[in-house]
């Protein structure tokens, strides 16, 4: 059953209308939705024009998508009541990370009248997201007495007990539901390419009155390969184009060990996907663009390119491990200090780079730290040994903490800067951090995705390419190209649609 409603939200801060399992809450007179006991969902347009999230204070109650980027028309949807009491739920809307103050939120207030009856049939009575997994609510309001009423998942359904990604057949549990029981399931959730799984459950053969849907935005994909031929450990970014290169083409660690390098530079550009090819690097290092002119540094030299090929804008010793330019100053990270050089233009346009200081950044880092840039201009460097990472400010490091979602879990490592968050996988999870907070913010969504090698941001959107593959002991560089793209999240939706 489906309607629409007139909205009316309320401001609210911590002191008003908070979601929770207040048997008795206050209530105001204005801005409540009323929605069958049978179960219904109700149109709504959001009132906000900025990225927002929702989060429901009760299982039976969701919106048909949880998040956005402002102005979307989506539907309130509540699960059967199949309870002899009024109940009263919550919709939270706060603007999403990285817009406006957490608190600064609104609230929609949602009303179930109390079955006028008893329930019969199978009935789902309510569904949610937790700790990575989709759980759902069977009533067995069936009239058989018999203690054998088992439990299946309707064909045709997105929904599965047994793990759709087995190496091996698995047998599937035997579950049986007595009459007037409700079981609580966690199904496998197959979703379609849309990021969408529908289904309905059983009970002795017996299909559910409502069905379980689970929708979840696509925020990873896949792009193909790429035609470098090393790990890419150079790389840096100008408007939508990705530079990188250099790095391994191949080690073998069979007895003994053999590496070989690449100082080639290839460039990737987000918006078309045309790659160009470009001198070799007289140095490894890292770069950036000045003026739209890339710039190398390394143990060796300071090198622009123009013309085809590379030319010495000045020397410099010390092996860099990242580099930011701001304005005219550009900063070499080196183990032990950054290295400020004043770039200018001689009387022939020829790009000079004139020293500036060097600072000791006190900082010691981890084998495996990586540089990034976060598509605001800033770098930053990843420790992931540490949990540690840090933006170029100047002459000086900016660390930020970013403890793991489980203290005790040692699979951690940084998938990029992007919107002001910090991303990093975490015991399984992906994890977000806001700018001056070490706490964790695991996205709500099923499963995660793999993510080695190299990062550059570049309008919001994370690219991952480079790094290693191993196999039997040989490594070489990895051609492929992936994409997470932060500003498509939304917490994923778990409801009860009714028929």
């Amino acid at each position: 059953m489906a309607c629409t409603l007139p909205l009316t939200l309320s401001c609210s801060s911590d002191e008003e209308l908070s979601p929770g399992p207040d048997p008795d809450p206050i209530i105001p007179d204005k801005g409540i939705v009323s929605l069958s006991a049978e179960g219904q969902q109700a149109d709504i347009t959001i009132p906000t024009a900025q990225p927002w999230e929702a989060e429901s204070s009760a299982d039976w109650l969701q919106l048909s998508q949880m998040g956005g980027k402002g102005g979307e028309s989506v539907k309130i949807i509540a699960a059967r009541n199949i309870t002899r009491q009024e109940r009263i739920g919550y919709i939270r809307l706060s603007n999403a990370a990285g817009t406006r103050a957490a608190a600064d939120s609104m609230q929609i207030v949602v009303k179930q009248p109390a079955a006028e009856s008893e329930t019969t049939g199978v009935v789902l009575t309510s569904a949610c997201y937790r700790d990575g997994k989709v759980y759902v609510k069977i009533y067995n309001g069936r009239s058989s007495e018999s203690s054998m009423q088992q439990l299946g998942i309707v064909s045709g359904s997105s929904f599965s007990f047994t793990d759709p990604d087995a190496t091996y057949p698995e047998k599937e549990p035997i579950v049986y539901i007595k009459k007037g029981q409700e079981y609580e399931a966690c199904p496998y959730v197959i979703l379609n390419a849309d990021g969408e799984a529908k289904g309905k459950f059983s009970i002795a053969g017996e299909a559910s009155v409502n069905t379980l849907r689970v929708k979840q935005n696509t925020v990873y994909k896949e792009l193909g390969e790429l035609s470098n031929s090393g790990s890419a450990t150079t790389h840096f970014t100008d408007g939508t184009t990705i530079y990188m290169g250099g790095g391994i083409v191949e080690k073998t660690n069979l007895g003994y060990e053999q590496t070989v390098t690449t100082n080639e530079l290839r460039s990737y550009d987000t918006a078309t996907g045309a790659e160009e090819t470009y001198a070799d690097m007289p140095v490894s290092g890292q770069g950036a663009c000045w003026n739209g002119t890339p710039v190398i540094i390394g143990d060796g030299g300071i090198y622009y390119l123009a013309s085809g090929k590379w030319n010495l804008a000045a020397t410099h010793n010390g092996e860099v491990k990242a580099v930011n330019i701001s304005a005219n100053i550009v900063y070499a990270v080196t183990d032990t200090h950054i290295c400020a050089y004043r770039l200018d233009k001689d009387s022939n346009g020829n790009i000079i780079a004139t020293a500036d200081g060097k600072t000791a950044h006190g900082t010691t880092f981890g084998e495996n730290t990586r540089a990034t840039s976060d598509g605001r201009g800033n770098t930053w460097l990843l420790d992931d040994s540490r949990h540690t990472a840090y933006m170029i400010d100047g002459n000086k490091l900016t660390a930020q903490r970013c403890a793991p979602a489980d203290s005790l879990a040692s699979d951690f490592s940084f998938i990029g800067v992007a919107g002001g968050y910090i991303y990093a996988l975490s015991d399984g999870s992906v994890v977000r951090y806001e700018a001056g907070s070490s706490n964790p913010q695991p996205l709500k969504m099923l499963g995660t995705f793999s993510w080695t090698g190299e990062t550059e941001c570049v309008n919001g959107v994370l690219y991952n390419f480079g790094g290693l593959t191993n196999f039997r002991g040989t490594y070489t560089a990895s051609k492929q190209l992936n994409r997470f793209s932060p500003s498509d999240y939304a917490p994923i939706s778990v409801s009860i649609l009714p028929e």
